[in-house]
């Protein structure tokens, strides 16, 4: 074989893999697609196994790099999205029949009000607490309406913290990360993670609407996290 064909085949091989890659990254590929299909079915399987149900051609979403099955409760009819992401390893991150159950109104009120509540008790011992905000789940039909740390929720709650950094050094934001730690454990609150942001406020580049700067830092813990400096990642 010449050296021109050679480079002719390198080439068509090149194309191809191309094509190929931008086709997946768009659409998905059938071998991924059939696993995610799989693990749908188990999930539905394990979490409703008084229902039956019927996963419809699901489709990729390639600005989230999942897919999205409907899903159709047989019986009933009613039909519901769910997404499954990742390759090797894909899980259900978006339930439908669960996200239909939750009580959208009072999970707002809730997390306003939960967050307030961390807001004031972390700023009166750590003065760079610059925001606090909450996320949390609770099931249409709740017999609570008013939000406290006791509050009996489907899982635990999601913290996000803003702090200013805009004069903290990494260690710095370390030390008030793990104060931000501490006093949750004291006050006994029940959280999934919490993740810190350092931003830096106090910069006449900041655009004007960005009322909390932007993010210079950030850090991830959950409960038992035993937080080291490494974990404080620093942006650029």
């Amino acid at each position: 074989m010449n050296r021109k064909k050679v480079m002719y085949w390198i080439l068509l091989v090149l194309l191809v893999s191309i094509i190929l890659f931008l086709y997946n990254a768009f659409n998905g590929n059938p071998i991924s697609k059939h696993i995610s299909k799989r693990v749908l079915e188990n999930h539905l399987l394990t979490t409703y196994p008084d229902n039956e149900f019927r996963v419809k051609d699901g489709m990729y979403d390639f600005k989230f790099n999942e897919y999205i099955f409907p899903v159709v409760q047989i019986g009933s009819g009613e039909q519901y999205d769910f997404q499954v992401r990742g390759f090797l390893q894909p899980e259900v991150t978006g339930d439908g029949i669960r996200f239909a159950s939750l009580d959208i109104p009072l999970m707002e009120r809730l997390n306003k009000e939960a967050a307030e509540e961390i807001y004031f008790l972390l700023k009166n011992e750590i003065d760079s607490i610059r925001a606090v905000d909450v996320q949390l789940e609770v099931l249409q039909g709740s017999k609570e309406v008013k939000w406290h740390k006791d509050f009996p929720l489907e899982k635990p709650i999601y913290i996000h913290i803003v702090i200013d950094a805009t004069n903290l050094s990494k260690e710095e934001v370390l030390n008030d990360t793990e104060e931000i730690q501490k006093i949750l454990a004291r006050e006994q609150y029940n959280y999934d993670s919490v993740t810190v942001n350092g931003n830096i406020i106090d910069d006449p580049k900041i655009i004007k609407d960005l009322e909390n700067g932007y993010v210079k830092y950030s850090v991830s813990f959950e409960q038992q996290t035993k937080l080291k400096l490494k974990d404080v990642k620093e942006l650029e």
